[in-house]
C-alpha cells in the first residue's frame, strides 16, 4: 500500500508508484472504479491507477506451505516381579524391575519453492530464506526399581534411569520415594528425584521457522504484527532439574465417603530450554540506546534508517539460567450412595506460591507467577485455579457438571494506545461450567451391548475469554476462544 510493491521493486531505491514499483488498493474502489481510472499521487504528481493489476495480485498473494514430518521408533524390554520369599520384609515381598529402551528419532522439514526462496515480505519478514531440513540421533536408556515394604506402615521405593543420547551426552538420574501410613485414615507420602531432557532435534537444528508476532516497537513506539525467525541452537546445553513433593492422603472413618488430598511440589530447572522472548530482546536494546535497536542481526528493518519500520525480529533457543516453581495441589470427594443413586461432589485444584524465571535476555530474576509475561521467556501464570462439580450415577446413566475457574493475572504488555498498562493492567478471572451426560446403552437394550453414548457441552453459557491486549484479544495459552462447544461421542468395544 505504500506503493514499493511488484516482484522487482527495489524497496530501498525505488520510487512509490512508478516503474517496477506499484501501489495495491485495497478497497472496494479498485473493483468498482471505471476501466483506466486513476488517482494522482501527491508526492509525485503522477497518475496512479486506482484498479489493481494482475502484476500486484501475483506479488501479494502466494502459497505458504511448511511440511514437517516426525518419526519415533521405540524398543523396550522390561522384567519385573517379586522375590517371593527369598529376601521378604515384615510389610511382604521385595518389588524389581529392570529394562532397557531404544528410541531412534528424525524429524524434518519441508518448505515449498515460495518459502525456501524468501519471496513472503510480510510472513517472512524482510524475505528470509526458509531452508529445507532433516536430523536424526539414536537414544540407548537403561533403568532400575525397587521397592522395599519395610513394615506395614512404611514403604520405600528407589529407582535410577541412565540415558546416553547421541550428541547431547548421557546423563544418571535416581528418584527415592516414602509412603507411610500410620493409620487407615491417612497416609503420607514424599518423594525426591532428578532430572535431564536433551534439546530436541527442532531446537537444536540451525535453520529456522517463522511465527507472526505483535510486539511493541521502542524506536518508533508503535505496535506491529511481525515476522519472528526462530532458529535452533546447536550449542544448547541439556536441562537438568531436580524435584521432591509431599503430601498426604486422608480418608476419615468418621465419614465414610471422605477423601481429602494435598500435596506440595517444588521443582528446580537449571539451563532450562527456551525460546528468547522476541519483546524482551527489543527492551534490552532499548536499554542500550538506538544502536542496539538498529542492529540488523537481531532487527530486520528493510527500509533503512531513514525510515526504520521493524518487519521482523530474530531470536533463538538458549538455556535460561534458572525457573525455580513451587505450589500446592488439592482435591477433596464426596460419594454418596442414596437410593436414588450415588452423588460425588469434588473440588480439586492448583495454587502456585513461586514461579521465579531467570531471563537470559533480560539477566534478571522475575517473580513471574500471577503474569501474563509477555515481556519474559516464562509461560502466563495465573496463581489459582479450581473445578468444583458434582458427578452423579445411577445404574447405566451418568452425569456430569463441573465449574472451572482461571484466577486474574497480571498484563505486561504495553497498551498500544500509548496509555500504558493502565488500561490492560489485568486479565480478568474467567468462570465457566461444563455438562455432560452419558448412558450404557446395553444395559437397556440386548442388541447394544458394549455400546454408549455421551452428549455435553463445553462452556455451557457460552462465556466469552477475557480480553487480552494483544491481536485476536485473548490470551490463547490460557483461556479457550470457542465459546459454548457441543459434542456427541459414541462409544463401543469389540
Amino acid at each position: 500500500m505504500n506503493g514499493l510493491g511488484g516482484e522487482n521493486c527495489d524497496q530501498l531505491t525505488g520510487t512509490p508508484g512508478v516503474g517496477n514499483c506499484q501501489f495495491f488498493n485495497p478497497f472496494a474502489s479498485s473493483f468498482t472504479a471505471p476501466e483506466g481510472a486513476t488517482v494522482i499521487n501527491p508526492t509525485t504528481g503522477l497518475p496512479v491507477p486506482v484498479a489493481n493489476s494482475d502484476e500486484i495480485f501475483d506479488f501479494v498473494l502466494g502459497r505458504n506451505l511448511l511440511d514437517m514430518d516426525s518419526d519415533l521408533l521405540v524398543v523396550d524390554t522390561v522384567l519385573s516381579g517379586d522375590l517371593g520369599d527369598t529376601l521378604r520384609l515384615p510389610g511382604g515381598p521385595i518389588g524389581v524391575a529392570i529394562g532397557g529402551q531404544f528410541r531412534h528419532e528424525e524429524f524434518g522439514m519441508d518448505a515449498d519453492s515460495n518459502s525456501n526462496n524468501g519471496n513472503f515480505l510480510f510472513v517472512s519478514g524482510a524475505g528470509t530464506r526458509i531452508a529445507d531440513w532433516d536430523s536424526q540421533r539414536d537414544v540407548y536408556a537403561a533403568f532400575a526399581e525397587i521397592s522395599l515394604p519395610v513394615t506395614n506402615w512404611l514403604e520405600v521405593s528407589s529407582s535410577v534411569r541412565y540415558e546416553d543420547i547421541e550428541d547431547a551426552g548421557d546423563t544418571v538420574d535416581p528418584k527415592v520415594g516414602v509412603l507411610v501410613t500410620p493409620s487407615s485414615d491417612l497416609s503420607l507420602r514424599g518423594t525426591y528425584s532428578t532430572s535431564f531432557r536433551s534439546p530436541s532435534l527442532f531446537q537444536q537444528n540451525t535453520e529456522g521457522f517463522v511465527a507472526l508476532a505483535q510486539l511493541n516497537d521502542p524506536l518508533l513506539g508503535n505496535t506491529a504484527f511481525l515476522a519472528e525467525f526462530t532458529t535452533g541452537n546447536a550449542d544448547l546445553k541439556p536441562e537438568t532439574s531436580r524435584q521432591f513433593n509431599l503430601g498426604g492422603t486422608w480418608e476419615p472413618s468418621a465419614i465414610e465417603g471422605l477423601t481429602i488430598d494435598l500435596d506440595y511440589w517444588n521443582f528446580k530447572f537449571r539451563d532450562a530450554i527456551v525460546k528468547e522472548n522476541a519483546q524482551a530482546l527489543l527492551d534490552n536494546a532499548a536499554a542500550q540506546g538506538i544502536p542496539a535497536l538498529l542492529d540488523p542481526t537481531r532487527f530486520v528493518r528493510p527500509l533503512g534508517a531513514a525510515l526504520p519500520l521493524l518487519s521482523q525480529v530474530n531470536t533463538q533457543f538458549v538455556n535460561a539460567p534458572s525457573i525455580e516453581t513451587d505450589g500446592l495441589d488439592f482435591k477433596a470427594r464426596y460419594r454418596m450412595d442414596t437410593d436414588v443413586g450415588t452423588f460425588s461432589p469434588f473440588f480439586e485444584g492448583t495454587y502456585i506460591f513461586n514461579y521465579d524465571v531467570t531471563d537470559p535476555t533480560l539477566g534478571t530474576t522475575i517473580n513471574a507467577v500471577g503474569s501474563r509475561n509477555f515481556r519474559n521467556v516464562g509461560d502466563p501464570t495465573p496463581r489459582l485455579r479450581f473445578n468444583a462439580g458434582i458427578n452423579y450415577l445411577n445404574g447405566p446413566h451418568n452425569f456430569y457438571l463441573v465449574g472451572r475457574y482461571i484466577d486474574d493475572y497480571d498484563d505486561d504488555q504495553i497498551s498500544p494506545t500509548g496509555d500504558g498498562v493502565e488500561e490492560n493492567g489485568r486479565v480478568d478471572s474467567q468462570f465457566t461450567v461444563d455438562m455432560q451426560y452419558g448412558v450404557q446403552l446395553g444395559d437397556l437394550v440386548d442388541f447394544a451391548e458394549n455400546i454408549g453414548v455421551t452428549a455435553g457441552v463445553i462452556n455451557l453459557t457460552g462465556k466469552k475469554p477475557p480480553l487480552v491486549n494483544t491481536n485476536g484479544g485473548f490470551d490463547s495459552r490460557v483461556h479457550d476462544p470457542r465459546g459454548r462447544v457441543l459434542y456427541v461421542r459414541l462409544l463401543t468395544k469389540f
